[in-house]
């Protein structure tokens, strides 16, 4: 497999989880590594088996934990040259006292000094966007500062990781970073516009990556034929 492949974990379902590989083309190495472990793993996008991503499917319901797990497992490759990151979402209350969700990284090998690849995930809602940053911490640190200073008009919050969950960890870094628009949503703005003076900071600092668009907008449940993503 090519040297520096950036592996993101989601998960998209109780019993499945979607791996972004960065670059795309080498989704097939990825999947195939996996399978050779005997994970229950497919190749999905309508470009493959030249580009694409991969899909992890369980016939049960499987915890956040297992994740981390794929991640491990692709980490422990040594020669296979892949840097993965699997994340959960975990309850919070933030700064005003209510209740959020934050993604944090699981597994118990994760590499904390990156190669300029994050993954950037932006969520539009009725009256607002929030964007995420995830990838190696030492990435996602160099990336808040550039956006801070940008003058782009968003609040930049990272999550730290929990310094009791890992141990044996040397790295006591961010685990992903959480950005707020703060200028009003139109109803009638792109999709792909509402992130942009975020991606071109980071495409101008240097980062490249997944990028992946959301919309929840009209306050209904997500619709996936209005979910772009970007490489």
């Amino acid at each position: 497999m090519p040297s520096q492949t950036s592996v993101f974990i989601e998960r998209i379902a109780h019993n499945a989880a979607i791996l972004h590989p960065h670059p795309q083309e080498n989704a097939a190495a990825v999947c195939d590594l996996l399978a050779s472990m005997e994970w229950p793993v497919s190749l999905i996008g309508p470009e493959k088996p030249v580009r694409g991503g991969v899909l992890l499917f369980e016939k049960a319901a499987f915890d956040d934990s297992i994740m981390g797990v794929v991640a491990d497992d692709l980490n422990n490759e040594v020669d296979a040259g892949v840097a993965a990151y699997a994340y959960q979402l975990s309850e919070a209350v933030d700064e005003e006292g209510e209740p959020t969700l934050l993604f944090q990284r699981v597994g118990m090998k994760i590499p904390e000094e990156g190669n300029r690849v994050i993954l950037t995930h932006t969520y539009l809602f009725d009256d607002t966007a929030i964007t995420w940053l995830l990838g190696a911490s030492e990435d996602l640190f160099q990336a808040c500062v550039a956006i801070e200073h940008s003058g782009a008009h968003v609040r930049v919050l990272p999550v730290h990781a929990d310094p009791n969950r890992r141990e044996h960890q040397a790295g006591r870094g961010v685990d992903s970073v959480q950005i707020r628009h703060l200028s009003p949503i139109l109803d009638s703005e792109e999709v792909g516009e509402v992130a942009r003076d975020v991606v071109d900071v980071l495409t101008l600092a240097g980062f490249s990556g997944p990028i992946i668009l959301t919309d929840h907008r009209e306050g209904g449940a997500p619709d996936s034929s209005r979910l772009k993503a970007g490489y």
